[in-house]
């Protein structure tokens, strides 16, 4: 394969994901992390690692209260330090949050050389130092909406990075219309599949994400 592949949101549509999306040892965890019962907004599985370069999670999907969203990461297999790990800034989730042109966190593409510039400024100016995360089949890396995170290169092909990445928001933020409960103090977003991006711009700016 030419390039990381991954699949969005298969929490939709099969109750196979859903029980790792919203694993009863996970959710009481998640529930004290987001001061309130977690609901599924997105989930990415990956088949290799994602080479993705640092970033904010925030940028491509904030949530309706700022701060009120956590991010884990499965390990689906024992993760080999060839296969592109993932890769965190310990500590960036206290950088201030850049906010683009119109004041908010979403990315806006031709601004998005400025935002990381911003980021990696303020990691290099708070000596913050990158980590690597090894992880074993069944590990669980939890992380804030803020952290400043990434895919290392991947340095043999041939190697597979097996992960569930998924997305919470907080329940209780989010319409009730909108909300499929899957078990007490557990939900997921009930909403129809994203869009494929059609134009240059947003192409450009989800294959950074």
């Amino acid at each position: 394969l030419s390039r990381p592949v991954k699949f969005n949101d298969l929490f939709l549509e099969t109750d196979i994901v859903r029980p790792c999306n919203l694993h009863p040892r996970l959710v009481p965890i998640l529930d004290e992390l987001l001061d309130g019962a977690p609901a599924v907004c997105n989930s990415l599985n990956f088949i290799q690692g994602s080479e993705q370069v640092a970033h904010v999670d925030s940028w491509f999907m904030p949530p309706p209260v700022l701060n009120k969203m956590v991010v884990t990461s499965v390990c689906l297999e024992d993760v080999h330090s060839d296969a592109g790990p993932l890769v965190y800034y310990p500590g960036s989730h206290k950088i201030p949050p850049y906010l683009f042109s119109d004041g908010r966190l979403n990315a806006i593409e031709a601004e998005m050389e400025g935002c990381f510039d911003y980021v990696h400024g303020e990691i290099e100016k708070r000596g913050l130092k990158r980590e690597t995360f090894i992880g074993r089949k069944g590990d669980v890396f939890i992380w804030s909406a803020q952290l400043a995170h990434g895919g290392s290169p991947i340095k043999d092909p041939a190697r597979t990075r097996r992960s569930l990445v998924t997305h919470y928001w907080r329940a209780s933020d989010m319409p009730r219309h909108k909300l499929e409960r899957w078990a007490p103090g557990a939900y997921y977003f009930a909403r129809d599949h994203q869009p494929i991006p059609s134009s240059p711009a947003w192409k450009r700016l989800a294959a950074r994400a």
